[in-house]
This record gives C-alpha cells, structure tokens and sequence, in this order.
C-alpha cells in the first residue's frame, strides 16, 4: 500500500442538533416496514423495522412503489453495506485509490441520499487528496481525508484558505 497521511479537518463551526437526522432515521424504518409489506414478509412492530431484516433483492423489486424519500434512505443503506464490503477487499488488496474512490461515494450518498451533511463540508476532489468523508451524521464540525504526504502546504490553502491549520 503507498504512504498516505489521514488528515482530519475542523471547519470551526459548530453542531445542529436540530438537523432532522431522527426523522431520516424514521424514513429508513418506514422504508423497511413497507418493503416487508409489499413483499409479504412479516413485519411485526414499526419501532423493530430496520433495513438489515429486508433482502436488497426485495428493495431493488419494490423501490419504485416507496415514497421518493423512503426509497433515498433504502438506497443509501443498500449502497453503503455494498461500499463497506467492497472497502474491506480494496484495504485487504492494499488498493487505496479503490478505497479512496468508496469513501468518497459514502459521502456522496451520505449528501444526496441521506441527505445530511453542510455546504461547507460537502466532498471536494483535489489533487493532493483521493478521497474525502464527511464524518458521520451531522458533524458539520470536520471532515476526514486520506492524503498524500506531499503538499501539506497547498492542500490547507485549498481547503480552508484563510485559516491556519497544524499537521
């Protein structure tokens, strides 16, 4: 695997704790519910529904019969397990620019599926970095990168001109 550096930034702002983040949360469980639903599965109690009892196969069957929303949340969860195993095989392979390449699509999903995550913090490619994270949720506060350890200097003025930041 090549030398990289990981490099976790501060944006300076602060967390907004009323993000809707508990209602994507429900979306996903209704997402589930209704899949279990369409598909004849039992489906018991709302509050137990969660996306890892249904089969992907019975998303990808019934997604276009869910709200707009409901399939957005199934289908950042489906892309996401798929990404992680995916990344486990691109680590194991010592490929970084593979893994490099999932974990800026998580974050992409995590902005327009899940859709959370602020416009200061949104993915950017650049040529000092091959992959950016918003950190889970919604921490507006940092983001994460794998990078190579040339060009400290030019990444921060890329990232956050302005300010100082310390490796």
């Amino acid at each position: 695997m090549p030398t990289f550096e990981l490099a976790v930034f501060y944006s300076g702002l602060s967390r907004n704790l009323g993000s809707g983040y508990n209602t994507r949360v429900d979306e996903a469980k209704s997402a589930a519910y209704n899949l279990k639903a369409l598909e004849g599965i039992e489906y018991g109690l709302y509050k137990d529904s969660r996306l890892r009892d249904v089969p992907v196969s019975v998303y990808e069957k019934w997604k276009d019969r869910l709200p707009p929303v409901f399939a957005k949340r199934a289908l950042h969860y489906y892309s996401e397990m798929d990404r992680v195993e995916k990344g486990v095989e691109a680590w194991k392979q010592g490929d970084i620019k593979a893994f490099g390449k999932l974990m800026f699509e998580s974050g992409y999903s995590s902005i327009n599926s899940w859709e959370t995550g602020s416009p200061e913090l949104i993915p950017q490619r650049s040529e000092s970095s091959t992959s950016m994270l918003p950190l889970p949720s919604e921490w507006r506060e940092s983001k994460v990168r794998y990078v190579s350890p040339l060009g400290r200097k030019r990444r921060q003025r890329l990232l956050f001109p302005g300010l100082a930041l310390g490796y």
